[in-house]
């Protein structure tokens, strides 16, 4: 014969929250041990709030808010607002407002990729130095140079469907 027992809900493990950490530090830190394995992982549900909360909204601010708290990053945003990226893919592409955020943040990041090399420029590196030159110095005659031969550094010999050749390429 069975007792009758109260089911006991199984807890769900407390996020700790650090009050001295900002969103972005703990948007990173939760990223980081989800993506690790060691992190919450509660399927459906943002591992970056209280496990209390069963449903995020997910209104166009909710989701500007979450993409630039995980820098355009589809995939982190996702996992802030605890859906999956196909899902937040769909609703970006519904909204010209969302698209052209993710498309301003991802420039912003592009703009701050050019300042990285423009500092490596200025300090000398070779390499970037380089790489400045080939992409951005094309109009000026920096550029690589391939030349193709043929076999054993002859000619190219060019055969069409049509079985015609073309000897003076």
């Amino acid at each position: 014969m069975r007792k009758n027992r109260k089911k006991e809900k199984r807890k769900e493990p407390e996020l700790v929250n650090d009050p001295g950490e900002s969103l972005q530090e703990r948007v990173a830190r939760v990223i980081e041990e989800v993506i690790s394995g060691n992190g919450p992982q509660r399927h459906g549900k943002s591992p970056l709030l209280p496990a209390k909360v069963k449903h995020i909204a997910q209104t166009p601010e909710a989701i500007s808010r979450a993409l630039i708290a995980a820098g355009g990053r589809v995939s982190y945003a996702s996992i802030i607002l605890g859906t999956t990226p196909e899902h937040l893919r769909a609703k970006i592409r519904e909204s010209e407002q969302l698209t052209k955020l993710r498309e301003e943040i991802q420039e912003f990041r592009v703009d701050i990729a050019e300042s990285k090399l423009d500092q490596k420029v200025i300090e000398e590196r070779w390499p970037a130095i380089q790489f400045a030159l080939e992409t951005q110095g094309k109009n000026r005659g920096y550029t690589k140079r391939t030349e193709l031969t043929g076999a054993e550094g002859n000619r190219l010999v060019f055969e069409f469907s049509d079985g015609t050749v073309d000897k003076d390429a």
